[in-house]
């Protein structure tokens, strides 16, 4: 048996019975990767692949109609004109169709020849549900308006519009690779140099977008296509963008967009402008760079509550290995207010700029803390620091043969009256600093940052004079190697670097 893409289709519908011939292309389907695929690309989905092979090899009395698998329905094909090769699907216009790339809610996209000017190109066709639907006939012929008036080298270009047809279509370019929704869902986020160039690519189209008056209005990973290698992007599907003072859609309440990257005001059914679609990218960026939406609930009316109430979980809880400036531009673009959120397009790929840099720099971000997060830490700081203190203080009064200068048995001896009174007054002024530093630390969550960075300057004076003295088995509590008390100091020293910084 020769592959037959047509009688794939009408065995896939179950439109005829394969008959006798039904042990002849069970065993091609078995072993034909190319008809497999076409199956494949027919049904949906895998499983069809399996029901159309099973349905091939029982009898029709064994099948039960109360299957409990219920998959996608198969593709209608049936508006296409014979194909002039029977390897091809059929025909629409003067494209031969060789493979359906993906389906979506109001079409089906094909791969398909383009004879007249030797090229592969992708076909977008409205279902035939909703080509009696004049809103859906109108959003299709905007898409191909939106896309065709936007020239860059991330969009997708539209090579021809058939708005009147049957089933109206439109023709662009074919892009090998996948979606980025499909990418991230198969590989796991990318390396922070493919984010960073992803992030520059979409935002240089949506830039050149948004110069053009409009609004794409559902940016998200699904509608991203990339390489192989991730090494280029293009922005598509403009099915819902509208002229920036176009309010059309929204004065009907009707919601547009994919739920999880809707900005607040698109999920409250409000009109939306430039600063709708910087929120969607930050949405995708953070999926980008984890894996998942930063909203995400059990249903879609749960997802729009998040979206519009919450604040997403900080991005470096889920990477370390991000700049700072990247962190700190996602959560810019995902601010719930639009004056929060960067200008305009240009302002992200100059953020991003700056991220770039920091990645060269070997520059990664921090978890962000809260005010009160940030003092409490402060807090726990200073204790870790006093405590350690106070426990070294003794090292001033219980070693009589050591001076500050750590001149043994010189200046001090046991019986030197003297050099105690030397001594003591030196732990003094220590100890009763300590004390009332320890009480009051216990308010320092309440402290403004000027009270903190003045405790902190003064502790931070405390660990440099810890650095002159030596671990002593004759301190009690203090029963530390050499290397472990030098690892404390470390660690204090990076407590207080971090507060400041903080």
């Amino acid at each position: 048996m020769k592959c037959n893409a047509s009688l794939l289709q009408a065995l896939v519908q179950q439109s005829i019975d394969p008959g006798d011939d039904a042990e002849a292309i069970a065993g091609h389907l078995e072993t034909c990767v190319r008809c497999q695929q076409t199956l494949t690309e027919l049904g949906g989905d895998k499983q069809w692949w399996n029901d159309a092979r099973d349905w091939l090899s029982i009898a029709p009395d064994d099948v039960m109609p109360s299957a409990q698998c219920c998959p996608l329905p198969p593709i209608d094909l049936s508006f296409l004109e014979t194909p002039t090769h029977p390897e091809m699907l059929g025909r629409i216009g003067r494209y031969e169709v060789e493979s359906v790339l993906g389906r979506g809610g109001m079409g089906v996209v094909l791969r398909a020849y383009d004879s007249d000017l030797h090229r592969s190109v992708a076909i977008k066709v409205l279902a035939p549900e909703w080509a009696a639907s004049i809103p859906a006939r109108q959003r299709f012929a905007r898409e191909a308006q939106a896309a065709a008036s936007v020239a860059h080298e991330n969009v997708i270009p539209i090579y021809n519009v058939a708005a009147d047809a049957t089933l109206p279509y439109l023709v662009m370019r074919y892009v090998p690779g996948m979606t980025l929704q499909r990418w991230v869902t198969t590989h796991g986020p990318p390396d922070v140099a493919s984010i960073l160039r992803i992030a520059g690519q979409l935002a240089e189209g949506l830039a050149a977008a948004h110069r053009r008056g409009l609004v794409h209005r559902d940016i998200k990973p699904g509608n991203v296509m990339v390489g192989e290698n991730i090494d280029r992007i293009w922005l598509t599907d403009f099915g819902l963008a509208r002229a920036a003072d176009s309010v059309t859609l929204t004065q009907t309440g009707i919601i547009a967009g994919t739920p999880n990257y809707m900005s607040p005001e698109q999920a409250r059914g409000e009109n939306v402008d430039h600063q709708s679609d910087l929120f969607s990218l930050g949405c995708l960026l953070y999926f980008l760079a984890t894996g998942r939406p930063p909203f995400e609930s059990e249903n879609t009316l749960a997802v729009l509550h998040r979206i519009v109430t919450d604040d997403a979980q900080p991005l470096a809880m889920h990477r370390q290995d991000l700049p700072p400036a990247f962190t700190r531009l996602v959560h810019r673009l995902l601010h719930r207010q639009r004056s929060k959120r960067p200008a305009d397009c240009e302002a992200v790929i100059s953020e991003l700029g700056v991220a770039q840099m920091q990645l060269d720099a070997g520059r990664t971000a921090r978890v962000p803390f809260t005010k009160r997060t940030r003092r409490l830490l402060w807090a726990g700081g200073l204790v870790a620091c006093i405590g350690l203190i106070v426990a070294m203080s003794p090292l001033q009064t219980l070693d009589p043969n050591r001076d500050s200068n750590g001149d043994d048995g010189r200046r001090i001896s046991a019986g030197n009256r003297d050099g105690n009174r030397q001594t003591r007054p030196q732990a003094i002024q220590v100890s009763p600093y300590i004390n009332q530093a320890a009480s009051q630390i216990e308010n320092a969550a309440w402290l403004d940052s000027r009270q903190l960075q003045i405790r902190i300057e003064k502790v931070d004076a405390l660990v440099n004079r810890m650095k002159q003295a030596e671990p002593t088995d004759a301190v009690p509590g203090m029963q530390l190697s050499n290397q472990q008390w030098r690892n404390e100091i470390n660690r204090l020293e990076h407590l207080i670097r971090l507060s400041q910084q903080r």
